[in-house]
Order: structure tokens, then sequence, then C-alpha cells
């Protein structure tokens, strides 16, 4: 029964935050200010190509594309705080690549903001909504990412995560929408199918499934649905943000960026979106008997991630003429061993390679 008793006290803090965040998804849905993008963003089962006339050697051998769905929500230009004119976008991330990283979302996003820029659209803060995948979403590097963002669009983030195990919503639905659409196409029989990779998938999407009209009104449910689809290709994976883990990611379910000139974030156990903190008078929360307040919290980067290593000249060596030295095995700017700090293990470790060369 004692076990029974704290399972239980688990399980109850589990479904409140479940609830508590589901509840405040809706509020901002239906209640964020004017010159407020919202975003949710998830990953959807990555779809396998199965052509009706496939041979049978393709049935162990299946080709495999990855989607991420991203559905906004921001005001119209005729939109005001008496008659809410609510604009509704899907945008789906096509690509080869099946690794589902930060770099993929990064690279996702990269995409989002040129096009925003294109069709001169203007935020002045921006909320995020998807599920703590570490691996994607909820890890020390998006948070370092996130307050990049900001200082180079001037725009505050909010990056807000439902409870584990939810978060499953319209966008779920959406990415299955689109896969049964392939799935039905691919079973007509043809001779030569269309269908074969990404490229074509968004090729024949845009073709037949996209609805590109400048008028939409989802907030009435009688808007057209407007869907952008994106073919992924040369995901950037050499440069990453590297620092360390931030104690507590997984208690708490909202992060707001900051302009600071150090890398510092804004955490919180709950999101909240009444009034004053859809406005940013955060100290007038009306929710402080269920809410936390924010709490700082400053991102320590690796120092191995900013050390350059120093390139050589042509004709330049730095190995010691006998090769006699534990230093020629290191270069200027890198990282080795903790030893060469050490002048007694340094000592016993030159030693040893010595006489094992």
């Amino acid at each position: 029964m004692k076990e029974f008793y704290q399972k239980t006290e688990h399980y109850v803090q589990h479904v409140h935050v479940a609830r508590w965040q589901d509840e405040q998804y809706r509020k901002c849905r239906d209640t964020f200010p004017l010159g407020t993008i919202l975003s949710v963003v998830d990953f959807a089962e990555n779809y396998t190509l199965q052509p009706q006339n496939e041979i049978q050697s393709q049935y162990y051998h299946s080709d495999q594309v990855s989607i991420m769905v991203h559905i906004t929500y921001r005001h119209g230009p005729e939109s005001n705080n008496d008659k809410r004119i609510i604009l509704k976008e899907t945008n789906f991330y096509i690509s080869d690549d099946r690794c589902h990283d930060l770099h993929y979302v990064q690279h996702c996003f990269q995409i989002f903001y040129k096009q925003l820029k294109e069709r001169d659209i203007q935020m002045d803060q921006h909320w995020i909504w998807s599920d703590g995948c570490a691996g994607q979403f909820k890890n020390s590097r998006v948070f370092q990412w996130l307050t990049t963002l900001h200082k180079k669009y001037n725009v505050p983030h909010i990056w807000n995560y439902f409870e584990t195990g939810h978060g499953k919503g319209e966008h779920d639905g959406a990415g299955a929408c689109i896969k049964t659409a392939l799935r039905r196409e691919e079973m007509r029989f043809t001779t030569n199918p269309h269908i074969r990779d990404a490229q074509s998938i968004v090729q024949w999407c845009s073709a037949t499934m996209s609805n590109r009209t400048k008028e939409q009104r989802t907030s009435t449910g009688t808007g057209n649905v407007v869907r952008n689809f994106w073919h992924v290709v040369d995901i950037d994976r050499s440069c990453s943000y590297t620092c360390n883990t931030v104690q507590g990611t997984r208690g708490f379910h909202s992060v707001r960026s900051s302009n600071n000139p150090l890398f510092e974030i804004w955490t919180r156990k709950l999101a909240c979106f009444c009034d004053p903190c859809s406005n940013g008078n955060w100290d007038e929360c009306e929710s402080n008997d269920w809410v936390d307040g924010w709490d700082r919290v400053s991102l320590v980067v690796d120092p191995r991630a900013v050390v350059e290593t120093t390139q050589l000249e042509e004709g330049q060596s730095s190995i010691s003429a006998d090769y006699n030295h534990i230093s020629d095995l290191v270069q200027p700017g890198i990282y080795m061993f903790n030893l060469i700090s050490n002048p007694f293990l340094f000592f016993l470790f030159n030693h040893v390679i010595k006489h094992l060369c």
C-alpha cells in the first residue's frame, strides 16, 4: 500500500500537468494577441513507399521519407481585437533524410522564417508548442538556439511542451491525411509510378493538395485548407550548438528566450496564457495559485565547442625531430588529456611512451 500511495501521487501530478498544458494550449490558440504567430510542430511517422506494381525484392527493401508537420496560426490583415480573423496554414517538410534531430528542426524553421520574409509577414512574438522529445525539441541546444533566434530576429520566443505521453492533436491528423492520400495514389496501377522519393512526393502534393488562397478564415470553419510542401535537402550538421545540460529539464514545460548578450533563458514548470501573461506582464499572472514564476537559467557553453584548431602553414610541422615528446600529439587549441596539466602524470606518461617507441 505504501508503494501504491507513492505511485498514485506521481500519477495524479502527471494527469494534472497533462490537463493543464492541454487547457493552456487551447486558451492561447483562441486568444493569442495581434502580432503573434502560434506554431505547433511534430514529426509524423516515416512514410514507407510501397508502389502497387513493386517487384518481389522491393518488399524487403522499401524506401522511407520523413515528414515534419508545422501548423501555424496568425491574425489576418483585417483582424482586430473586436473581430478576430485567424489564418491557419499547415507546412509539411518532407525529406529523404530520416534523422529526426535538432538540425532537421532548425533547417525547417529556417525555411519557415525565409518564406515569412518573402511574404512580408511581420510578428512581434512567436509561441511554439511541441512534445518533450529530448533529441528534437527539449534540450540545452534548443534553448541556446532560441536565444540566437531572439537576437537575430529581435522576436521573443516561448517554447511550450505538452506533458510526457500527451500532445496528440490536429498535427497528427494532418500528417495522417497526407500519408493516406499518398497511399491511395500509390495503389493506382501504373506502368511508371511517379511517386519515388521525397522530391516527387512534394511535387505531387503541391499539385493536388495545396490550396494557396489569399483569404482563409479558419476560425469559423468555413475557410479553405492551406497546405505548403517543402522539400528538405542538404541539412547542415557541421555546426552544432553545444552547451551543458540544464538541470531539471524534464520538470519544466515552458521556456522563454532572452536577448541578453550571454546565453540565458527563463523556465517555468507550467505554461500560463492568461491576459497578463499573454501581454508580457508576468508579475500580474492570474494563476499564481497553480503556476510558479519564471526562473532565470544561464546556459553554460561547453568550452570545447568554441576552441578552434590552429592551422599549420604549408611546410610547417609540429612534430619534433626525435618524436620523443607527448606534446607532438597535440596541436595548439585542442583539449586532449587532463594529465598534461599535471607535471607528474605528464612525466610518467611521456616516459612510458618513450620506451614503447
